[in-house]
């Protein structure tokens, strides 16, 4: 009997608890975003969204990789798990035929690092700055506000990304500045999931901003952790997507090439998002 008396005081409340945290875990999407999931779609117990996060390959940790000193909510969890979710099905949707085709390339305005020794790691506040100008207006001169914001100057600790910028910071100051919950950040599994989230994010006018690694991108003669903005795709035929980035560095950061960019999609993910594996989307 006493057994039952501490089962009822001890174990039903904490219960309770715990149902009440998943109730209200439920993720807030913007306007125009992929919308609720369907009656009967199936989802995954928080234990496996949790196994899922720490099976991620492993990120750099910097400009834009996965914070090490970061802890991500109950309800962070469920948002990226219940966001990722939805863009599977909404790009499963979108291919009744083997043969569709389809593409769209989001306007975006036009944001270059300054050419010098103190903007080099600015690729974070630059690509920030892309992705709000698909949404709102937006002025070049915000970037020094926009870097303040992501924390660029502050040391580690508080900011484990220094020199550059944490994907998380990136994630707040987009739904910050837009006054939206669209974005969450994220690391994607393979390059099926990351093309997903970006064609499912640009169909509902979102830029998506994504960590990489320099090495063999074109234009680039350094290895060094990059963030860009994913502002469009473009699909050839059933078997090939490319997508279409904004590069924002500078030839001081040991970048030259154009502007707007594009890859194809599973080399821009296997080779240059995969070692440094953070997105805000």
């Amino acid at each position: 009997m006493k057994r039952n008396i501490q089962f009822f005081t001890h174990v039903v409340p904490l219960l309770l608890v715990v149902a009440l945290l998943l109730t209200f875990a439920a993720p807030a999407f913007a306007e125009g975003g992929p919308g609720k999931l369907p009656k009967g779609a199936k989802t995954i117990p928080l234990s496996e969204v949790m196994k899922e996060w720490k099976d991620v390959p492993p990120s750099i940790g910097v400009n834009g990789g996965m914070d090490p000193n970061y802890l991500f909510s109950v309800n962070e969890l469920q948002e990226m798990h219940e966001k990722t979710l939805r863009a599977k099905q909404y790009y499963e949707s979108r291919h009744i035929s083997p043969n569709y085709l389809g593409s769209k390339t989001l306007s975006v305005g036009y944001y270059p690092e300054p050419d010098d020794d103190d903007h080099v790691n600015y690729c974070g506040p630059a690509a920030t700055l892309v992705a709000l100008s698909a949404r709102q207006p937006t002025s070049a001169s915000l970037l020094e506000n926009v870097a303040n914001e992501e924390w660029i100057h502050k040391p580690d600790p508080p900011n484990s990304c220094a020199p550059g910028v944490c994907m998380w910071k990136v994630r707040d100051v987009l739904n910050n500045r837009l006054n939206t919950t669209h974005y969450v950040r994220d690391s994607a599994q393979d390059a099926n999931e990351f093309y997903s989230w970006v064609v499912t994010d640009i169909d509902h006018g979102y830029v998506l901003v994504t960590g990489v690694l320099t090495t063999y991108m074109p234009g680039w003669h350094v290895t060094a952790p990059h963030i860009v903005a994913v502002h469009g795709y473009w699909e050839a035929s059933g078997d090939h997507q490319s997508v279409k980035y904004i590069e924002t560095s500078s030839p001081h950061a040991g970048y030259n090439g154009p502007y707007y960019q594009s890859e194809e999609r599973n080399r821009f993910f296997d080779v240059f998002v995969r070692d440094n594996n953070a997105q805000a989307k």
